[in-house]
């Protein structure tokens, strides 16, 4: 485990040797090497689709983003992911993309948490074990038609997770 007096960068510890803790001070120890383009589309949509949630809902969002990269309905780049539908308003996957407004993390801490969780999750140091294999979420507060079609695998801060197959899977 790091620690916050002798934070190494992650790029140097064994994948064994780091235990991934759902906290903002395990996250503020990492310091996470340079991102690639992929790396960056997912800090980035981390940061607009879940900074204000608890650090476990942050990676519950970067886990959505990658069952989608392995799911044959969805491109298979997390680019291409988070980006689905941009460029149409309000008819993109990820809102942050289609709102019409600049995307700036101006959050620095925020931005740091989620360049981290972005790393931790790629590299497959983080396990991919908090939505029960969810493709899709919302937030509590808007009711989404679409919803009503799947089957709700867990709920972390304001985000309910969904996963259009369980429910097929447990009735079989």
């Amino acid at each position: 485990m790091l620690h916050a007096a002798s934070a190494t960068p992650l790029d140097t510890v064994d994948d064994d040797g780091v235990e991934v803790e759902y906290t903002r001070a395990f996250l503020d120890e990492i310091i996470a090497p340079g991102l690639d383009d992929e790396g960056a589309c997912l800090a980035e949509a981390i940061y607009y689709e879940a900074r204000g949630e608890p650090v476990r809902g942050q990676f519950a969002v970067a886990e959505v983003i990658l069952n989608r990269t392995q799911d044959r309905q969805f491109p298979d780049s997390v680019c291409e992911v988070v980006n689905q539908g941009t460029g149409r308003l309000h008819a993109c996957q990820f809102s942050y993309t289609c709102d019409g407004i600049p995307e700036r993390m101006t959050d620095r801490p925020a931005a740091r948490r989620a360049v981290a969780i972005a790393h931790l999750v790629l590299e497959e140091i983080a396990p991919n074990d908090l939505t029960g294999g969810a493709l899709f979420y919302h937030a509590n507060y808007v009711q989404p038609s679409w919803a009503e079609e799947f089957f709700e695998t867990a709920q972390i801060g304001v985000h309910i997770f969904y996963n259009p197959e369980t429910e097929l899977a447990e009735a079989i």
